[in-house]
């Protein structure tokens, strides 16, 4: 080979080599000075929650990740409210690839401690696995993802001591597709128990599904009271599915609400009741003053609803109701009257 050719080829490994260094050295300037950028941000977030009456705070504070991601771990985070509310827990770690800064997964360790001085009550929770996914938007907050494995809490203060177990416990808030200003909200427990309910053969599951419309602004930082409301001023939405049971008995129900400045809810919904005796002594074990309406809504359910079976071959009774500023009723029979229900910033 000529000395031409040998030389050529040199020249070209120098210019990769040198092409190499040269992306290296500008991807390491790029990544520490949107470190510097990333420190800012967190420093400016916090500055702003402090003007809003909230802190929170670490202990430590590095940011690593070094090439590839940003990693943000809070030794010791300690939140608190302009109510006085506070909490903490172990450690929090915070994850985003550099070239997805728009999806931030969080890792918690706990316990974690909690307190609220104006009701005396105090509580602490710990758990195996706590994982969140966060998807951003450049003007707010797209989706949240919250899930807990082998979760136990446990409250005292002045009211009475209890516990609760949970095998996993999920949260998820995103937006309804084809309607991506309807905000749905998820939440399920997997089988839970708690010292407070009545002994019973197996844990419960419960799920809730609702839609709330024009519910992204939530996502945004708007308050509550900044939802659409009707012309009367009661808050519409979508009871897409709730349910709560075990093997033995299940209460599940969906229909369309609203409801009213002073908690109370109106509108039609769908129940059904697979266990009914068991669901009446279960309820009626936890609100023992309610064990005659209870006893009464049993009646009704056995006399006028709907009988199927469900997959399970449990008996179902399928009841329509009407809610009317929180009286329940079965057609022209009423069945009781629920508790308001009360909303932060309403």
């Amino acid at each position: 080979m000529d000395a031409g050719p040998k030389r050529n080829l040199k020249i070209r490994y120098i210019l990769l080599a040198a092409a190499v260094l040269v992306t290296i050295l500008v991807w390491s300037g790029g990544w520490f000075y949107m470190r510097g950028v990333l420190r800012d941000q967190i420093d400016h977030q916090m500055v702003r929650l402090g003007q809003t009456g909230q802190t929170v705070s670490c202990s430590d504070m590095p940011i690593g990740g070094f090439p590839f991601r940003f990693e943000v771990n809070c030794a010791e985070p300690a939140l608190a409210d302009s109510r006085g509310r506070t909490a903490d827990f172990k450690a929090l770690r915070t994850v985003a690839l550099v070239y997805n800064p728009w999806h931030v997964i969080a890792e918690a360790a706990g316990p974690a401690r909690f307190e609220d001085p104006l009701t005396g009550l105090t509580g602490e929770a710990n758990w195996e696995n706590a994982r969140s996914s966060v998807i951003y938007s450049t003007s707010s907050i797209e989706q949240i993802d919250v899930v807990m494995e082998n979760v136990s809490v446990a409250v005292g203060g002045s009211r009475p001591e209890a516990g609760f177990l949970a095998d996993g416990v999920s949260f998820h808030l995103r937006p309804l597709p084809g309607a991506l200003k309807t905000l749905e909200v998820f939440i399920s427990l997997n089988r839970a128990d708690s010292d407070l309910l009545p002994s019973l053969p197996e844990p419960l599951d419960a799920k809730l599904h609702l839609q709330l419309e024009d519910g992204m602004t939530l996502l945004q930082g708007a308050p509550i009271d900044s939802l659409r409301r009707s012309s009367d001023g009661s808050l519409p939405f979508r009871l897409a599915w709730v349910s709560i049971g075990n093997q033995e008995m299940a209460l599940t129900a969906t229909g369309d609400l609203v409801l009213d400045r002073a908690g109370r809810l109106s509108g039609k919904v769908d129940l059904s009741l697979a266990g009914v005796d068991q669901l009446a002594t279960f309820a009626a074990s936890i609100f023992p003053e309610a064990a005659p309406s209870l006893d009464a809504m049993r009646g009704a359910a056995l006399s006028f609803g709907q009988q199927t079976a469900d997959e399970n071959d449990r008996s179902v009774i399928r009841l329509p109701l009407n809610l009317r500023d929180g009286q329940v009723n079965l057609g022209f029979l009423p069945l009781g009257v629920l508790p308001p229900i009360s909303l932060g910033g309403r």
